[in-house]
This record gives structure tokens, C-alpha cells and sequence, in this order.
């Protein structure tokens, strides 16, 4: 446990719910705190990829994107330098129905691969979901340089083993004040 480190990405513009979605109350919890439970269960250390200090409250370090203006790739940059241990998962800070059972497939699947992520029975993959090596980082950085910021086209340039789960609601995430509605 001590040897994994949970990186929740929070720094994204939230655009279109309006607000920083990841601070929503969501049935008495943060949308953010749903995240954090999950993590706290398997991981020995978290950090938070945001540039808002008000993710502070949290207890949590803060570190804020190198590349700004690059989406969600620039977040998993941040946090995988600044991060101590080989082994790290993934969350987005707006999934409420997050469950340790996906990281936990992630986590068999770490031999040999820089990342391990979720593939729906669609073929839909969710690249902020899962298990990324601190190793990857030379390719994230690599894929920065040539400005393609797409997390698809990283897993394809990253040894990636895509793991199927059966259970969409892991990954529906709260992105508009619809969304919000229909939970």
C-alpha cells in the first residue's frame, strides 16, 4: 500500500457544468471526496493535480500542471514526477461511483505494462481511470513535445494493457448540471 500513490486529477476547466465540479456536493459528499475514499483504501500516498489551493483543505498535496492549457495529459505530467513510487492510479475527481474493484484489476496487471486501463464491453477505454508507471513518463513527456495531448494516442505509444470490466457506472462521471440531475 505504502508503495502505491493515488494522483486524483481535479485541475480540469469544468466548463460545462459552470463550476469547479469536482467541489459539488453530491449526497452530502464532495464530488472530489468520492474519489479520495477510494484511494485512501489502497494507496499510501495522494496527491491532487489541481492549481486551486482551495483542494488544500483536503490534506492532500497540491501540484499543479508544468504545461498549462493541455488538458488532462499536463495533470499526468505533474503527478507523475512529482510522485515517489513506481505504482500509481488514476482517478478523475467527478466519478462518484468509483469502485476499488477496477483499480484493484489495474493493479494485477502492472507487470510488464506502463499503464493498465478500463475498456468497456463498447470498446470505450477511460485513460483517467487505472494504473500508470512512473516509467511512462519519458513517453508522456515525448508525446508533450510533439503536441499531441491525446491520452488515446499516449496509451498507444505506452505498453497498455486494457482491461475489461463489465460495469459502466465505475466510470460515469458528472460532467454538466444534467448530469448532475440524473444521478
Amino acid at each position: 500500500m505504502n508503495k502505491i500513490t493515488g494522483i486524483i486529477l481535479a485541475g480540469g476547466k469544468s466548463s460545462r457544468m459552470g463550476t469547479d465540479k469536482a467541489l459539488i456536493d453530491v449526497k452530502g459528499k464532495k464530488l472530489i471526496e468520492y474519489s479520495i475514499a477510494v484511494m485512501k483504501q489502497i494507496c499510501g500516498h495522494i496527491i491532487i493535480s489541481a492549481s486551486n489551493p482551495v483542494y488544500e483543505k483536503f490534506g492532500f498535496p497540491i501540484v499543479a500542471d508544468s504545461f498549462q492549457g493541455i488538458g488532462p495529459i499536463a495533470g499526468l505530467e505533474a503527478c507523475l514526477r512529482y510522485s515517489k513510487t513506481k505504482i500509481n492510479l488514476v482517478a478523475p475527481c467527478d466519478s462518484p461511483f468509483l469502485s476499488i474493484n477496477l483499480f484493484r484489476e489495474a493493479l494485477k496487471e502492472t507487470a510488464g505494462y506502463e499503464a493498465a486501463v478500463p475498456i468497456l464491453q463498447d470498446g470505450k477505454v477511460e485513460p483517467l481511470a487505472g494504473y500508470y508507471s512512473k516509467e511512462a513518463l519519458p513517453t508522456i513527456i515525448q508525446q508533450i513535445e510533439k503536441g499531441d495531448y491525446k491520452l488515446q494516442n499516449l496509451l498507444k505509444a505506452m505498453n497498455t494493457k486494457y482491461v475489461s470490466i463489465t460495469n459502466p457506472a465505475y466510470l460515469m462521471n458528472i460532467n454538466t448540471p444534467g448530469d448532475l440531475r440524473n444521478i
